[in-house]
């Protein structure tokens, strides 16, 4: 398993900082998320689309998520309407959401 910030296989994956920080404990993850009270209620990703580089990105954070204990709702979407929706901040079962990332491609 590659454990690089950056796309493995890309001319950017390194793991130079992360040696301590990416462990893949599974079972320990989803121990601290019954732990913390994590209910299972999905958490939504805003996915956009339409830039080739973020659109494979996000695709590969929902199996690591689910693989820690999370339920996961990848919604897809253009960048202009992904934008929009960010700016909503209700609940997420109101059209809120839970994390995206943006054209620089840092989590939020």
């Amino acid at each position: 398993m590659c454990k690089s910030l950056f796309p493995c296989g890309s001319p950017l994956e390194t793991t130079k900082g992360w040696e301590d920080k990416v462990s893949g404990k599974r079972r320990q993850s989803k121990e601290l998320l019954k732990e913390a009270g994590y209910d299972g209620t999905p958490i939504v990703l805003l996915h956009q689309t339409d830039t080739a580089g973020h659109n494979q990105l996000a695709t590969r954070r929902p199996p690591q998520l689910e693989a820690a204990g999370f339920k996961v709702d990848l919604q897809s979407m253009d960048w202009q309407t992904l934008v929009a929706r960010r700016a909503k901040k209700d609940p997420v079962a109101q059209g809120g959401w839970s994390a995206f990332s943006p054209r620089g491609d840092r989590p939020t």
